[in-house]
């Protein structure tokens, strides 16, 4: 190959991976709401407010594009977003008290698919009504997680969202008429200030021990503290198997799973679960654990129209019948996966300290 043809095309090799370089390196896609959506009919505020409290906040997921995965972002900032998003919807209205629509965002995250097909979407939110005084009152609380084989996530990032805004307008004009009413801090606060009564929620200092009981693991108070580790590690991690202690130090009964909550070994927690011991870690203000599900569907249908509403003393709580079947079906359900019974589906899930109960808030495979 002549040495002036040869340079050519090692240019042209140069330029070619220079745009794939800048087309790869391209880690964010920008997502906008579809402001010509609106809700009719009713409406019972004027503004939007949104406090976004999640720990990570430069994104909000992440997205496949052809063989690309990137980052989920919008031009301004994601509460921003959300905020003119809800207010937009408003525009119809004709409202004469001026309320205030307050959500804190605890944490949302889209994963586009992450394993496979399936694309999943968790949402942790509260909304509040806010009047002329600055006091507000809490409507419900979302705790939701969903998957699905066939999502499109910007379609259905705003239809969940369009469907919490339209949901709170219901709740407020369906609320009681004595609702505790709170400041803006107070309702920013209202979570963390529920946990302080809760010592392992207000420390670091985790006592090593068997913890055989929730009220055990939420007081700090181990009900043993003897006890021996025999590690067993697997794809997920580890996935220990503990052993009570004999009166020479050696090797007693086997701690069953479902005879304890969790064990802390001095460096970590574990929390057992029907498939085995696995770790647990605290998150943001809360601990969560990973865990075979197999009462979750791998391929459920995406809806929020499946949400169910309910009226209660304290206004509307919103609750998804996927987390639904995960609390109801976790201990004894048979796989429902579409897949072969044997592969393993590992979640991770969130201890809810109000309900005793266990929240889907992560797909791991």
């Amino acid at each position: 190959m002549p040495f002036a043809k040869f340079t050519l095309t090692l240019s042209y090799l140069f330029v070619l991976l220079l745009c794939c370089d800048k087309a790869f390196a391209k880690k964010d896609y920008e997502f906008s709401f579809d402001t010509a959506r609106r809700i009719y009919n009713v409406g019972s505020y004027n503004s939007v407010r949104v406090i976004d409290l999640r720990p990570k906040q430069d994104n909000f997921g992440t997205i496949r594009k052809g063989v690309v995965k990137r980052n989920l972002t919008t031009a301004d900032s994601f509460s921003n977003a959300i905020a003119a998003y809800g207010t937009s919807l408003t525009r119809d209205w004709r409202y004469t008290d001026k309320n205030e629509l307050l959500v804190l965002l605890y944490q949302f995250e889209l994963q586009h698919h992450i394993s496979g097909a399936v694309s999943t979407v968790y949402i942790y939110a509260a909304y509040f009504i806010g009047d002329e005084t600055g006091k507000y009152q809490h409507l419900f609380t979302v705790d939701e997680f969903f998957e699905s084989a066939d999502m499109e996530p910007e379609e259905e990032i705003n239809k969940l969202f369009f469907d919490f805004f339209q949901t709170a307008s219901i709740a407020h004009l369906a609320m009681p008429g004595k609702v505790e009413a709170y400041t803006l801090q107070q309702a920013i606060n209202r979570l963390s200030d529920l946990k302080t009564k809760y010592a392992v929620y207000n420390t670091t200092a985790y006592k090593k021990g068997v913890y055989y009981t929730l009220e055990q693991f939420l007081n700090n108070t181990p009900g043993d503290t003897d006890f021996i580790e025999s590690d067993h590690y697997l794809r997920i991690g580890n996935s220990p198997t503990f052993f009570h202690t004999t009166e020479r130090g050696g090797k007693g009964p086997v701690l069953k799973e479902k005879d304890f909550f969790a064990v802390y070994n001095g460096e970590r927690w574990f929390k057992s679960t029907p498939h085995g011991n696995f770790g647990m870690r605290k998150d943001g203000d809360d601990f969560v654990f990973k865990s075979e599900l197999k009462g979750i569907d791998g391929y459920r249908a995406f809806s929020v129209s499946g949400s169910i509403i309910a009226f209660g003393v304290v206004g509307a709580i919103v609750s998804s019948a996927a987390n639904k079947a995960a609390v109801r079906k976790y201990d004894t359900a048979p796989s429902t996966d579409k897949r072969s019974s044997k592969e393993k589906i590992f979640y991770e899930l969130k201890v809810d300290c109000f309900k005793n109960q266990y929240y889907v808030v992560r797909r791991l495979q």
